[in-house]
């Protein structure tokens, strides 16, 4: 049996899929994210390895059996990292054929087969991307870089608005004794005191707190997420504009990453009501697969064979890798 490793590399987490060329994905490992710009390309690579191994082990195959890799790396933003990686990824695993991008590529793969459509990823960073009717396909990469970012930049917004509080310059908020409860300070001064002095909180981890105040109606947690929710509305257009998509025809825009299964669903329904104005044609929807499937399909459109898009619907909720369109909006 010949085999495709599918990946997704993010921060956080590294995900790995086993498959055959037919389209069955048969197992999945996983591994602690990384990022080869800041991390370095070896550790980079380490996790990657970690992810396949136990996802190759869990479907009793092994390496000999491995013809492609494939997927969504995150730092893949210019034209020469997607070669730097490529050529990396076959000396690391001996593999002739790589296929990678910007694991923003793989969320898209994991939601659509074909296009046109738009990906927004809102996971601990922020990037968008795309495929029109021509299979053109591009992301943004640091041209989505700024102040509105994921998980980050929500939960370093909430922790301005705490310290803004604290000295009477804007209203007070819940997620001030959210904050302290969970960190288990004594006062926001010691809040202040470890964020920059000692570098102690991890902003990321607060943003499921922004949610949950915004869920008790504090207007400064529900104005956070929907002044990010705005800035990634207008990109998403921008991704139509440079890829020639008609914002009035059809078009998919597919929300992926863990902010998006945030409760309440403050960010998707102000996105919904912007693109009502600004891309009339525009479907917003949540990427069906998670993005560890965009990272198989990706190897699949150059080598799968007969009905691959189908087993891999079938196999992927087999692993439970199907979104939970239901209960959209669960808590992060």
């Amino acid at each position: 049996m010949q085999i495709i490793v599918g990946l997704d590399q993010g921060f956080t987490k590294t995900h790995a899929v086993v498959c055959d060329l037919t389209g069955n994905l048969l197992a999945l490992g996983q591994a602690e994210g990384s990022l080869h710009t800041q991390r370095g390309m070896e550790e980079a690579l380490l996790r990657m390895r970690q992810a396949a191994q136990r996802a190759l082990d869990a479907a009793g195959v092994g390496w000999p059996q491995v013809i492609a890799i494939s997927g969504g790396i995150t730092g893949i933003d210019y034209p020469y990292e997607q070669e730097l990686l490529t050529r990396e990824l076959q000396k690391h695993f001996g593999v002739d054929q790589v296929y990678v991008h910007n694991d923003c590529i793989g969320a898209l793969w994991g939601g659509v087969f074909a296009g046109p459509a738009v990906v927004c990823c809102a996971g601990t960073g922020l990037n968008l991307g795309g495929v029109n009717q021509g299979g053109d396909c591009l992301q943004l990469g640091n041209y989505a870089n700024g102040p509105y970012q994921g998980a980050s930049s929500i939960g370093q917004s909430a922790l301005q608005a705490v310290f803004d509080a604290r000295i009477y310059k804007e209203p007070p908020t819940h997620l001030t004794r959210l904050f302290l409860d969970r960190l288990d300070y004594a006062d926001v001064d010691e809040l202040l005191l470890r964020r920059y002095r000692k570098g102690e909180v991890v902003v990321q981890e607060l943003c499921p707190l922004v949610f949950e105040a915004a869920a008790q109606g504090d207007a400064v947690a529900e104005g956070i997420l929907t002044e990010h929710a705005r800035h990634w509305a207008k990109l998403s257009v921008s991704v139509m504009r440079l890829l020639d998509i008609d914002p009035t025809a059809p078009v998919r825009v597919l929300l992926s990453g863990s902010v998006f299964k945030g409760k309440p669903g403050i960010p998707r329904q102000h996105i919904e009501t912007m693109l009502a104005d600004m891309a009339p044609g525009a479907r917003v929807e949540q990427a069906r697969y998670e993005p560890i499937v965009g990272g198989a399909v990706m190897g699949l459109f150059r080598l799968g064979v007969g009905d691959w898009q189908n087993n891999v619907a079938r196999s992927a909720e087999k692993l439970g890798l199907l979104r939970d369109w239901e209960n959209w909006g669960a808590n992060i």
